[in-house]
């Protein structure tokens, strides 16, 4: 699909703040494009230097992606977000209302409903809850699964930071950044970056 000419001006200006970021050109080509992608989404260019990608995860979620895996989602604002048919999100279960008492929120009950349907084969994208994040790292079927990809990208004051930091430091393929900042809109310019990089 033809880029919108506003998305094409958005791009020249965002390469020209960014042609001398040194910092900057450490990432590599995928990954500069989608932090492009994020700072296209949010305007917020305190996200340049913000990332971290563990080795492989952007050909991981490549090959997750054009083998038409599901996409789990923390909330709906990330899930309609992303660009892509086969997305779930469990906040809104029915049966996860009824036992809410059992984990601190519902965004990590929809996570955990969401493992044990899928377990493999699968990107996980967490945009707003840190407590979807400690229950992926203290869940059974992540812990097991092999073919797993997973964007950890929570806004906040209370957990966010560590959270994030405790999934970078997993052995998952993982998309993380380090700060306060992060949120739906940033998970799913992810997400969708990832889309387009699996479409070329």
């Amino acid at each position: 699909m033809k880029a919108h000419p506003i998305e094409i001006e958005s791009y020249r200006i965002i390469n020209k703040l960014l042609e001398n970021d040194e910092q900057f050109s450490k990432y590599d080509y995928k990954e500069q494009t989608i932090i492009k992608r994020v700072i296209h989404a949010t305007g917020n260019l305190d996200l340049t230097h913000d990332f971290d990608f563990s080795p492989n995860v952007i050909e991981k979620a490549i090959e997750l992606l054009n083998d038409g895996c599901p996409i789990l989602t923390d909330v709906k604002m990330t899930s309609v977000g992303i660009n892509y048919s086969h997305k779930f999100c469990f906040l809104d279960d029915v049966n996860l209302k009824q036992n809410s008492t059992e984990s601190p929120t519902r965004s990590a009950l929809g996570i955990r409903h969401g493992l044990s349907r899928f377990k493999d084969n699968l990107i996980v994208v967490v945009g707003c809850a840190p407590t979807a994040i400690d229950e992926l790292l203290g869940n059974e079927d992540y812990a097991n699964s092999k073919d797993i990809a997973t964007i950890g990208v929570p806004v906040g004051f209370v957990g966010a930071v560590d959270q994030k930091q405790k999934l970078k430091n997993s052995t998952k393929a993982t998309i993380t950044n380090r700060s306060i900042l992060g949120g739906s809109a940033m998970a799913a310019a992810i997400t969708n970056a990832l889309i387009r990089l699996a479409a070329t």
